[in-house]
């Protein structure tokens, strides 16, 4: 993947630029998923398999936009299916306590979001951010109530 030439346009709102911030976000996350060396280490009990693996999802999008894979794609969907999701820290009580007894509404509170926005740092120490311009808001933190969820699950067996 060749890096994005930079627009000959002075504004900076103008869609060539959009296209090149976009171009340059893809092409940085290619060259660290590129350069990643990984470990092959045995799994803990404390780690969160994930079922489809970063390469597979990588590769459903790349395939879907029309894009036909190489030999080079295969080794890094291969390498890239195999990083672990691994925890920060276990749950503590008042999150144990809150995610076994939460059911989601349809109308989130603010504190209630930056609970649960700040449980998902602490776990899994990814700091989500969450936008409520746009539509996701609401998928982005029931996804992070179900993996929530299901680490306490696996933390009182």
């Amino acid at each position: 993947m060749k890096k994005p030439i930079q627009p000959t346009v002075k504004d900076k709102r103008s869609k060539e630029w959009r296209i090149y911030r976009a171009a340059m976000k893809e092409y940085e996350a290619y060259e660290k998923l590129k350069n990643i060396e990984v470990e092959s280490e045995e799994v803990k009990p404390d780690e969160v398999i994930v079922k489809k693996g970063l390469g597979d999802r990588i590769a459903d999008f790349t395939k879907a936009i029309g894009i036909k894979p190489c030999e080079k794609c295969k080794e890094r969907q291969a390498l890239a299916n195999t990083l672990r999701v691994k925890l920060i820290n276990l749950p503590d009580e008042n999150m144990m306590e809150f995610f076994s007894n939460y059911s989601m509404s349809d109308r989130l509170e603010a504190n209630e979001v930056e609970y649960i926005r700040l449980s998902y740092k602490h776990v899994f120490g990814i700091d989500q951010s969450i936008c409520f311009h746009c539509g996701s808001a609401y998928k982005i933190v029931t996804r992070m109530v179900k993996q929530l969820k299901k680490v306490v699950r696996e933390s009182r067996s």
